[in-house]
């Protein structure tokens, strides 16, 4: 089965065939639109953390906040199971969908072409998948970090213990916005990592093995001198110097390609060769 249907013209002509490709960026839209949809999700968390703040001004006891705190978690659970795979489903189809349209606009730039018709490979319904699994297992322990949080705040306020030096209101609402935090976190996290997937067995499917390397060349780099973070860890590598150097998807750096290390915002630039491309010339 081909990877790719191109113009008739291209195979005819007698332009070089190795093209380095330009980078794919992951889509910010889909991004965005993720977190949006997890955003009410984390203001019905808010809500149930007023409810139990407004139970331990009004001197509740103890036993009462926590079977409060055990009411309002069950309740953001059935919230949550409902609709995580919902979000989650929408989110890998959009950002599949992004990136298909990304490697044939792609092919089209670099050889200047009218069209590029992407097919499938089987593989990429696996892992679309397992993207939806993981992503709604992800949106589910929102919940559960939220509420350890509120049960942490009770207990050290019976105790007179203040957190960052807040009292249970205050951390209350420290901890909404810590829970609005890991929301964008996961958004941000799985767009890159799923990004990073799709276009792995999309290129390889087609044919493409090799890729150069690319940051996006600020601060917050892994192992930049200076930087926010110049030192690499044992689950992050320098990508501050892998910047333009050549790998394949076959044989990548210990921590992956780009996208697929914790937090990981570089790309490749797929390294293109029409006579090595799984093509139908039309």
């Amino acid at each position: 089965m081909p990877g790719i249907i191109l113009p008739i013209s291209l195979k005819d002509s007698n332009r070089s065939p190795v093209r380095t490709g330009v980078i794919l960026t992951q889509p910010k839209d889909v991004k965005n639109k993720y977190f949006a949809e997890l955003k009410p999700l984390v203001n019905i968390l808010k809500a149930q953390g007023k409810i139990i703040k407004d139970k331990a001004e009004e001197g509740g006891t103890r036993a009462e906040l926590f079977r409060e705190i055990e009411k309002q978690k069950h309740i953001a659970e059935r919230i949550f199971d409902k609709n995580s795979i919902i979000i989650a489903t929408a989110f890998v189809g959009d950002l599949s969908a992004a990136n298909t349209e990304k490697i044939e606009s792609m092919f089209k730039r670099l050889f200047s072409i009218p069209f590029a018709e992407l097919e499938d490979a089987k593989e990429i319904n696996a892992a679309k998948n397992f993207a939806v699994r993981a992503n709604a297992d992800l949106i589910s322990t929102i919940p559960d970090e939220y509420f350890g949080d509120i049960v942490e705040a009770v207990q050290n306020n019976f105790l007179g213990i203040k957190t960052n030096g807040l009292t249970l209101a205050g951390r209350i609402q420290q901890i909404g916005g810590i829970s609005k935090r890991r929301a964008e976190f996961i958004a941000r996290d799985q767009t890159s990592k799923n990004t990073a997937a799709f276009t792995q067995i999309r290129h390889q499917f087609l044919g493409i093995e090799e890729y150069t390397w690319h940051n996006v060349g600020d601060e917050r780099v892994v192992g930049r001198p200076g930087g926010v973070w110049p030192k690499p860890t044992r689950g992050h590598g320098n990508h501050w110097v892998r910047e333009g150097k050549k790998f394949s998807f076959d044989k990548p750096p210990f921590d992956g390609p780009p996208g697929h290390a914790y937090n990981c915002r570089c790309r490749p630039a797929p390294i293109v060769n029409l006579n090595e491309i799984s093509a139908t010339y039309r």
